[in-house]
């Protein structure tokens, strides 16, 4: 690889006498500068800008000349910060993470208290009954409890639902470092 360096000046020839023999430009002189050129540019490297070690991301299947596919990374996002970058984190695969997930469980089992179970009344009707520290006679239709007591029975709510489709749309990208 080499930069193109002039070999000859022809600007110093402008300043010589007419008719001095320095002055003429021969074709060896031409010849000799097209060579330096063509030799520049034919072992001149591409991307001679990027530095040895750099990281960067292809949208392709293998790495470009003067790269090295990167492997350490697999099965993960791209996040973009405003802070320090090169890091890595998480500890769930993309793949996993964005999967279809199914809905379904139980919430809790509850025993609920008497101040959980709403106020409500029971009529009685017959003889003599006595409920906590009401008491109705036979003469009585009807009447009213007034100390009611909840069944004090444990219960559970499940619940299902539709899958979750969290199979986002990617592409797939390359981390190639500069050799």
């Amino acid at each position: 690889m080499s930069n193109y360096t002039q070999v000859t000046d022809f600007s110093v020839k402008d300043n010589l006498a007419s008719g001095d023999a320095a002055k003429v430009i021969k074709g060896s002189d031409i010849d000799a500068e097209l060579s330096a050129i063509s030799t520049a540019i034919a072992t001149k490297q591409e991307g001679g800008d990027v530095p040895s070690g750099s990281a960067m991301v292809f949208f392709q299947t293998a790495a470009p000349t003067g790269w090295t596919k990167s492997t350490a990374n697999n099965d993960k996002a791209l996040r973009v910060t405003s802070g320090d970058g090169g890091g890595t984190g998480g500890s769930v695969a993309f793949e996993t993470a964005f999967a279809s997930q199914s809905v379904a469980g139980t919430v809790g089992s509850t025993t609920l208290t008497t101040s959980q179970i709403p106020a409500h009344n029971h009529d009685i009707r017959g003889p003599t009954v006595a409920s906590g520290s009401a008491q109705f006679s036979a003469g009585n239709t009807s009447g009213t409890a007034s100390a009611n007591e909840g069944g004090g029975g444990s219960h559970n709510h499940s619940f299902t639902g539709t899958a979750i489709d969290l199979d986002v749309q990617y592409i797939n990208v390359i981390i190639c470092t500069k050799d």
